[in-house]
Protein backbone atom coordinates (compact mmCIF):
# COMPACT_ATOMS: atom_id res chain seq x y z
CA UNK A 1 0.00 0.00 0.00
CA UNK A 2 0.79 2.94 -1.02
CA UNK A 3 1.65 5.88 2.08
CA UNK A 4 0.11 9.44 2.22
CA UNK A 5 1.59 12.09 4.41
CA UNK A 6 -1.08 13.86 6.33
CA UNK A 7 -2.75 17.07 4.84
CA UNK A 8 -0.95 19.33 7.51
CA UNK A 9 2.37 17.94 7.14
CA UNK A 10 2.17 18.34 2.99
CA UNK A 11 0.59 21.77 3.13
CA UNK A 12 3.72 22.47 5.33
CA UNK A 13 5.99 21.68 3.18
CA UNK A 14 4.45 23.17 0.42
CA UNK A 15 5.00 26.58 2.32
CA UNK A 16 8.79 26.12 3.31
CA UNK A 17 9.43 25.35 -0.41
CA UNK A 18 7.93 28.82 -1.15
CA UNK A 19 9.47 30.60 0.84
CA UNK A 20 12.70 29.09 -0.34
CA UNK A 21 11.86 30.37 -3.77
CA UNK A 22 11.08 33.59 -2.36
CA UNK A 23 14.16 33.96 -0.77
CA UNK A 24 15.91 33.00 -3.67
CA UNK A 25 14.07 35.46 -6.22
CA UNK A 26 15.40 38.64 -3.66
CA UNK A 27 18.92 37.57 -3.50
CA UNK A 28 19.10 37.57 -7.76
CA UNK A 29 16.81 39.92 -8.19
CA UNK A 30 20.02 43.23 -8.63
CA UNK A 31 21.93 40.58 -10.70
CA UNK A 32 21.50 40.99 -14.37
CA UNK A 33 22.87 37.26 -15.51
CA UNK A 34 22.17 33.62 -14.70
CA UNK A 35 25.37 33.82 -13.44
CA UNK A 36 26.76 37.19 -11.70
CA UNK A 37 29.43 39.01 -13.74
CA UNK A 38 33.42 37.94 -12.39
CA UNK A 39 31.78 34.36 -11.89
CA UNK A 40 31.93 31.20 -13.91
CA UNK A 41 30.67 27.56 -14.15
CA UNK A 42 32.78 24.96 -15.27
CA UNK A 43 30.26 22.23 -17.09
CA UNK A 44 32.06 18.68 -18.27
CA UNK A 45 31.49 18.93 -22.13
CA UNK A 46 31.99 15.45 -22.38
CA UNK A 47 34.69 14.27 -24.33
CA UNK A 48 35.38 17.81 -26.61
CA UNK A 49 36.50 18.89 -23.35
CA UNK A 50 34.82 21.17 -20.47
CA UNK A 51 32.34 24.03 -21.11
CA UNK A 52 32.79 27.31 -19.20
CA UNK A 53 30.18 29.85 -18.56
CA UNK A 54 31.45 33.21 -17.65
CA UNK A 55 28.66 35.65 -16.53
CA UNK A 56 30.04 38.64 -17.55
CA UNK A 57 29.07 37.21 -21.47
CA UNK A 58 25.82 36.95 -21.02
CA UNK A 59 25.63 40.09 -18.92
CA UNK A 60 27.23 42.34 -21.53
CA UNK A 61 24.37 41.26 -23.73
CA UNK A 62 22.12 42.66 -21.66
CA UNK A 63 19.95 39.27 -21.05
CA UNK A 64 18.69 38.38 -17.51
CA UNK A 65 17.81 35.75 -15.47
CA UNK A 66 14.12 35.14 -17.08
CA UNK A 67 16.05 34.88 -20.49
CA UNK A 68 17.05 31.25 -20.06
CA UNK A 69 15.10 30.00 -17.34
CA UNK A 70 13.07 29.06 -17.68
CA UNK A 71 11.90 29.97 -21.10
CA UNK A 72 14.76 27.48 -22.53
CA UNK A 73 15.94 25.51 -19.54
CA UNK A 74 13.43 23.66 -17.22
CA UNK A 75 14.71 24.83 -13.40
CA UNK A 76 15.55 21.63 -12.09
CA UNK A 77 18.56 20.15 -11.75
CA UNK A 78 19.88 17.43 -14.27
CA UNK A 79 17.17 18.45 -16.50
CA UNK A 80 19.33 19.85 -19.50
CA UNK A 81 21.31 17.10 -20.75
CA UNK A 82 22.93 18.10 -23.86
CA UNK A 83 23.42 15.34 -26.93
CA UNK A 84 25.30 16.57 -30.08
CA UNK A 85 21.63 16.03 -31.79
CA UNK A 86 20.81 19.02 -29.69
CA UNK A 87 23.45 21.45 -31.47
CA UNK A 88 21.01 21.07 -34.50
CA UNK A 89 17.95 21.99 -32.71
CA UNK A 90 16.41 25.49 -31.35
CA UNK A 91 16.80 23.62 -27.92
CA UNK A 92 18.69 24.69 -24.50
CA UNK A 93 21.55 27.10 -25.84
CA UNK A 94 20.96 26.92 -29.50
CA UNK A 95 17.60 28.66 -29.31
CA UNK A 96 19.83 31.64 -29.49
CA UNK A 97 22.98 30.44 -30.95
CA UNK A 98 21.18 29.93 -34.61
CA UNK A 99 24.02 31.52 -36.40
CA UNK A 100 21.76 34.28 -36.66
CA UNK A 101 21.23 35.83 -33.01
CA UNK A 102 24.71 34.22 -31.96
CA UNK A 103 26.99 32.01 -33.32
CA UNK A 104 26.15 28.63 -34.60
CA UNK A 105 27.56 25.47 -32.49
CA UNK A 106 28.87 23.86 -35.70
CA UNK A 107 32.07 24.82 -36.44
CA UNK A 108 32.71 26.84 -33.36
CA UNK A 109 33.53 24.10 -30.72
CA UNK A 110 36.50 25.82 -29.60
CA UNK A 111 34.58 29.16 -28.81
CA UNK A 112 32.70 26.82 -25.82
CA UNK A 113 34.69 23.91 -25.36
CA UNK A 114 38.50 24.12 -24.25
CA UNK A 115 39.68 21.77 -26.24
CA UNK A 116 42.71 19.98 -25.80
CA UNK A 117 45.98 20.09 -26.99
CA UNK A 118 46.21 17.77 -29.93
CA UNK A 119 47.70 14.57 -29.70
CA UNK A 120 48.66 13.19 -33.33
CA UNK A 121 49.68 9.59 -32.35
CA UNK A 122 49.02 7.93 -29.17
CA UNK A 123 51.00 4.93 -28.51
CA UNK A 124 49.69 1.67 -26.53
CA UNK A 125 50.74 -1.45 -25.66
CA UNK A 126 51.64 -3.51 -28.39
CA UNK A 127 52.46 -1.22 -31.06
CA UNK A 128 48.78 0.12 -31.34
CA UNK A 129 48.54 3.67 -32.51
CA UNK A 130 45.34 5.73 -32.15
CA UNK A 131 45.08 9.37 -32.80
CA UNK A 132 43.30 10.23 -29.57
CA UNK A 133 42.21 13.65 -30.50
CA UNK A 134 40.27 12.02 -33.57
CA UNK A 135 38.33 9.48 -31.18
CA UNK A 136 37.26 12.14 -28.71
CA UNK A 137 34.66 12.74 -31.70
CA UNK A 138 35.17 9.65 -33.85
CA UNK A 139 35.54 7.04 -31.23
CA UNK A 140 31.84 5.74 -30.77
CA UNK A 141 31.02 5.60 -34.49
CA UNK A 142 30.81 3.03 -36.44
CA UNK A 143 33.07 2.94 -39.02
CA UNK A 144 35.94 3.73 -36.66
CA UNK A 145 34.92 0.38 -34.46
CA UNK A 146 34.52 -1.24 -38.04
CA UNK A 147 38.43 -0.59 -38.78
CA UNK A 148 39.14 -2.37 -35.24
CA UNK A 149 38.26 -5.54 -37.25
CA UNK A 150 40.23 -5.24 -40.07
CA UNK A 151 44.01 -5.45 -41.31
CA UNK A 152 44.22 -1.86 -40.22
CA UNK A 153 43.11 -2.20 -37.07
CA UNK A 154 45.61 -4.66 -35.89
CA UNK A 155 47.35 -3.82 -32.62
CA UNK A 156 50.30 -6.32 -33.06
CA UNK A 157 51.61 -5.03 -36.22
CA UNK A 158 54.29 -1.87 -35.74
CA UNK A 159 53.23 -0.96 -39.43
CA UNK A 160 49.55 -0.17 -38.52
CA UNK A 161 48.78 3.30 -39.55
CA UNK A 162 46.68 6.01 -37.34
CA UNK A 163 44.00 8.10 -38.45
CA UNK A 164 46.81 11.28 -39.52
CA UNK A 165 48.54 8.59 -41.85
CA UNK A 166 45.44 8.43 -44.37
CA UNK A 167 43.68 11.78 -43.38
CA UNK A 168 46.64 14.21 -42.50
CA UNK A 169 47.38 16.13 -39.26
CA UNK A 170 44.22 18.31 -39.91
CA UNK A 171 45.00 20.85 -37.37
CA UNK A 172 42.48 23.22 -38.55
CA UNK A 173 39.47 20.26 -38.39
CA UNK A 174 40.18 20.14 -34.92
CA UNK A 175 39.39 23.30 -33.61
CA UNK A 176 36.48 23.67 -36.27
CA UNK A 177 35.16 20.73 -37.26
CA UNK A 178 32.52 20.97 -39.53
CA UNK A 179 33.98 24.38 -41.01
CA UNK A 180 37.08 22.67 -42.05
CA UNK A 181 37.18 18.79 -43.01
CA UNK A 182 40.27 17.24 -42.29
CA UNK A 183 43.09 17.46 -44.93
CA UNK A 184 42.52 14.44 -47.25
CA UNK A 185 38.61 13.51 -47.43
CA UNK A 186 37.89 9.64 -49.10
CA UNK A 187 33.96 10.11 -49.41
CA UNK A 188 32.61 10.10 -53.05
CA UNK A 189 31.54 13.59 -53.18
CA UNK A 190 35.19 14.56 -51.63
CA UNK A 191 36.94 17.58 -53.33
CA UNK A 192 40.11 15.97 -52.25
CA UNK A 193 41.74 15.13 -55.21
CA UNK A 194 42.43 11.37 -56.27
CA UNK A 195 46.25 11.70 -56.86
CA UNK A 196 46.11 13.21 -53.10
CA UNK A 197 43.91 9.85 -51.88
CA UNK A 198 45.61 7.52 -53.67
CA UNK A 199 49.32 8.64 -52.71
CA UNK A 200 47.66 8.14 -48.90
CA UNK A 201 47.29 5.16 -49.52
CA UNK A 202 50.35 4.11 -52.11
CA UNK A 203 52.57 5.41 -49.25
CA UNK A 204 52.05 1.53 -47.71
CA UNK A 205 50.51 -0.22 -50.35
CA UNK A 206 53.25 0.32 -53.00
CA UNK A 207 54.80 -2.88 -55.64
CA UNK A 208 53.85 -6.05 -56.28
CA UNK A 209 50.44 -5.79 -57.86
CA UNK A 210 50.58 -2.17 -57.57
CA UNK A 211 53.84 -1.53 -59.27
CA UNK A 212 51.95 -0.41 -62.39
CA UNK A 213 49.83 1.71 -60.96
CA UNK A 214 50.68 4.87 -62.16
CA UNK A 215 50.47 3.50 -66.03
CA UNK A 216 46.79 1.60 -65.68
CA UNK A 217 43.77 3.12 -66.89
CA UNK A 218 42.30 3.49 -63.65
CA UNK A 219 45.34 6.39 -62.54
CA UNK A 220 44.67 7.90 -65.55
CA UNK A 221 41.39 8.34 -65.33
CA UNK A 222 41.39 9.89 -61.18
CA UNK A 223 39.96 7.20 -60.12
CA UNK A 224 40.69 6.89 -56.41
CA UNK A 225 41.29 3.69 -53.93
CA UNK A 226 38.07 4.29 -52.18
CA UNK A 227 36.75 3.88 -55.18
CA UNK A 228 36.73 0.31 -54.98
CA UNK A 229 37.90 -0.74 -51.78
CA UNK A 230 36.03 0.37 -48.49
CA UNK A 231 38.93 0.71 -45.77
CA UNK A 232 36.96 1.30 -42.79
CA UNK A 233 34.91 -2.05 -43.42
CA UNK A 234 35.59 -5.79 -41.89
CA UNK A 235 34.44 -7.01 -45.31
CA UNK A 236 36.05 -5.26 -48.45
CA UNK A 237 33.24 -6.21 -51.22
CA UNK A 238 35.84 -6.17 -54.25
CA UNK A 239 37.94 -8.51 -52.25
CA UNK A 240 35.44 -11.24 -52.00
CA UNK A 241 34.78 -13.09 -54.92
CA UNK A 242 31.29 -13.37 -54.69
CA UNK A 243 30.30 -9.35 -54.60
CA UNK A 244 33.85 -8.14 -56.78
CA UNK A 245 31.68 -8.10 -60.22
CA UNK A 246 29.17 -5.42 -58.61
CA UNK A 247 31.66 -3.46 -57.40
CA UNK A 248 33.04 -3.49 -61.25
CA UNK A 249 29.69 -3.36 -62.61
CA UNK A 250 29.15 -0.02 -60.80
CA UNK A 251 31.36 1.70 -63.85
CA UNK A 252 31.40 -1.14 -66.46
CA UNK A 253 27.73 -1.44 -66.91
CA UNK A 254 28.49 -2.83 -70.66
CA UNK A 255 30.38 -5.91 -69.15
CA UNK A 256 27.03 -6.26 -67.05
CA UNK A 257 24.93 -6.81 -69.37
CA UNK A 258 27.14 -8.91 -71.42
CA UNK A 259 27.43 -11.40 -69.03
CA UNK A 260 24.18 -11.95 -68.67
CA UNK A 261 24.00 -13.06 -72.55
CA UNK A 262 22.92 -17.01 -72.79
CA UNK A 263 26.97 -17.66 -73.78
CA UNK A 264 29.11 -16.18 -70.61
CA UNK A 265 31.49 -16.84 -68.72
CA UNK A 266 30.35 -17.80 -65.42
CA UNK A 267 31.01 -14.39 -63.42
CA UNK A 268 27.00 -14.63 -62.64
CA UNK A 269 27.63 -18.30 -60.95
CA UNK A 270 30.57 -16.73 -58.98
CA UNK A 271 33.00 -19.48 -61.06
CA UNK A 272 34.93 -16.49 -62.70
CA UNK A 273 36.00 -12.81 -61.29
CA UNK A 274 37.48 -9.76 -62.94
CA UNK A 275 40.44 -10.25 -61.30
CA UNK A 276 40.98 -13.59 -62.77
CA UNK A 277 42.14 -12.02 -65.92
CA UNK A 278 42.26 -8.23 -65.06
CA UNK A 279 44.54 -6.36 -62.88
CA UNK A 280 42.79 -3.34 -61.46
CA UNK A 281 46.07 -2.06 -60.21
CA UNK A 282 47.61 -0.92 -63.48
CA UNK A 283 49.75 -3.20 -66.07
CA UNK A 284 51.63 -2.69 -68.84
CA UNK A 285 49.14 -4.92 -71.16
CA UNK A 286 46.05 -3.82 -72.98
CA UNK A 287 42.93 -3.69 -70.87
CA UNK A 288 45.29 -3.94 -67.87
CA UNK A 289 45.26 -8.05 -67.93
CA UNK A 290 47.30 -10.25 -65.77
CA UNK A 291 49.19 -11.93 -68.45
CA UNK A 292 51.39 -10.51 -70.80
CA UNK A 293 48.86 -11.06 -73.54
CA UNK A 294 45.13 -11.54 -74.69
CA UNK A 295 46.19 -15.46 -75.30
CA UNK A 296 48.25 -15.94 -72.02
CA UNK A 297 45.22 -15.03 -70.04
CA UNK A 298 42.95 -17.48 -71.70
CA UNK A 299 45.40 -20.20 -71.54
CA UNK A 300 45.16 -20.21 -67.95
CA UNK A 301 42.18 -22.29 -67.76
CA UNK A 302 41.60 -22.79 -71.46
CA UNK A 303 44.81 -25.05 -72.09
CA UNK A 304 43.84 -27.44 -74.12
CA UNK A 305 43.93 -24.41 -76.63
CA UNK A 306 47.34 -23.98 -76.07
CA UNK A 307 49.28 -26.29 -77.86
CA UNK A 308 51.67 -27.04 -79.57
CA UNK A 309 49.71 -28.14 -82.93
CA UNK A 310 51.76 -29.17 -85.76
CA UNK A 311 48.66 -27.25 -88.26
CA UNK A 312 47.96 -23.75 -86.52
CA UNK A 313 45.17 -21.37 -86.93
CA UNK A 314 46.88 -17.91 -87.24
CA UNK A 315 44.04 -16.01 -85.51
CA UNK A 316 44.15 -18.44 -82.70
CA UNK A 317 47.85 -17.31 -82.35
CA UNK A 318 47.11 -13.98 -82.98
CA UNK A 319 44.76 -13.13 -80.60
CA UNK A 320 41.68 -15.22 -79.01
CA UNK A 321 39.68 -11.94 -79.24
CA UNK A 322 39.61 -12.23 -83.09
CA UNK A 323 36.37 -14.54 -82.92
CA UNK A 324 35.40 -14.79 -79.10
CA UNK A 325 33.52 -11.94 -76.77
CA UNK A 326 35.05 -12.73 -73.81
CA UNK A 327 32.15 -11.20 -71.32
CA UNK A 328 29.52 -12.85 -73.33
CA UNK A 329 27.78 -13.14 -76.51
CA UNK A 330 24.21 -13.93 -78.25
CA UNK A 331 26.26 -16.64 -80.37
CA UNK A 332 27.45 -19.92 -78.89
CA UNK A 333 31.38 -20.58 -77.56
CA UNK A 334 31.08 -16.65 -77.07
CA UNK A 335 31.76 -15.78 -80.47
CA UNK A 336 31.16 -12.21 -81.94
CA UNK A 337 28.84 -13.82 -85.10
CA UNK A 338 27.29 -16.98 -85.95
CA UNK A 339 29.48 -19.47 -87.98
CA UNK A 340 29.28 -18.97 -91.47
CA UNK A 341 29.60 -15.44 -91.34
CA UNK A 342 32.62 -15.25 -88.53
CA UNK A 343 34.34 -17.27 -90.49
CA UNK A 344 33.97 -15.74 -93.80
CA UNK A 345 35.59 -12.49 -92.30
CA UNK A 346 38.86 -13.92 -93.53
CA UNK A 347 37.99 -16.76 -96.20
CA UNK A 348 35.83 -15.56 -98.77
CA UNK A 349 34.89 -15.60 -101.00
CA UNK A 350 36.70 -18.66 -102.87
CA UNK A 351 35.46 -22.56 -102.98
CA UNK A 352 32.63 -23.28 -101.20
CA UNK A 353 32.87 -20.92 -98.42
CA UNK A 354 30.43 -18.15 -100.40
CA UNK A 355 27.77 -20.73 -101.92
CA UNK A 356 24.52 -21.02 -99.82
CA UNK A 357 23.86 -24.60 -99.05
CA UNK A 358 22.27 -27.44 -100.71
CA UNK A 359 22.11 -31.33 -101.47
CA UNK A 360 23.05 -31.48 -105.04
CA UNK A 361 26.10 -33.61 -106.15
CA UNK A 362 26.38 -32.89 -109.96
CA UNK A 363 28.19 -30.43 -111.73
CA UNK A 364 30.19 -27.56 -110.45
CA UNK A 365 27.66 -27.17 -107.17
CA UNK A 366 28.86 -30.84 -106.06
CA UNK A 367 30.67 -29.33 -102.89
CA UNK A 368 27.83 -27.31 -101.65
CA UNK A 369 26.22 -29.73 -99.45
CA UNK A 370 28.97 -29.22 -96.95
CA UNK A 371 27.49 -25.81 -96.05
CA UNK A 372 24.19 -26.70 -95.12
CA UNK A 373 23.20 -25.97 -91.97
CA UNK A 374 25.43 -23.42 -92.19
CA UNK A 375 28.17 -24.47 -89.73
CA UNK A 376 31.69 -24.22 -91.17
CA UNK A 377 33.18 -26.37 -87.71
CA UNK A 378 30.67 -29.23 -88.95
CA UNK A 379 33.70 -30.52 -90.45
CA UNK A 380 36.60 -28.41 -89.51
CA UNK A 381 35.90 -29.40 -85.73
CA UNK A 382 39.56 -28.57 -84.72
CA UNK A 383 39.41 -25.29 -85.35
CA UNK A 384 42.29 -24.15 -82.76
CA UNK A 385 44.92 -26.20 -84.65
CA UNK A 386 45.19 -30.23 -85.14
CA UNK A 387 48.13 -32.72 -85.53
CA UNK A 388 45.94 -34.38 -88.24
CA UNK A 389 45.66 -34.98 -91.32
CA UNK A 390 49.18 -36.19 -92.51
CA UNK A 391 48.67 -35.98 -96.10
CA UNK A 392 49.20 -32.52 -97.52
CA UNK A 393 46.29 -31.78 -99.65
CA UNK A 394 44.42 -31.59 -96.23
CA UNK A 395 46.85 -30.17 -93.93
CA UNK A 396 45.33 -26.51 -93.54
CA UNK A 397 41.45 -28.26 -92.83
CA UNK A 398 42.24 -28.25 -89.16
CA UNK A 399 40.08 -31.36 -89.56
CA UNK A 400 40.59 -34.67 -86.79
Amino acid sequence: MRCFQPRRARAANLLGALLVALAAALAFAGEAAAVPPGMTITFPGGPMGPVTLDGAVHAGKGLVCADCHTKLFEQRHGAARITFADHKSDRFCYGCHDGKQAFAPIGNCNRCHALPQAAPVAEKPGGKHWNATCLRCHGGSAPVAALSRTRHGVGADPRTPDCTSCHGTSAAHVTSYAATPPDRVFTPRATTPAAARNEACLTCHRGGQRVHWNDGAHASRDVACTSCHRIHAQHDPVRERESQPEVCFACHKEQRAQTLRPSHHPIQEGKVVCSDCHNPHGTLTPKMLVRDNVNDTCYQCHMEKRGPFVRTHQPVQERCTICHNPHGSVNMNLLKLRPPWLCQQCHEPTSHRGYPGNFETTGSTSHRFNTVARGCVNCHTNIHGTNNPSDLGTERSLRR
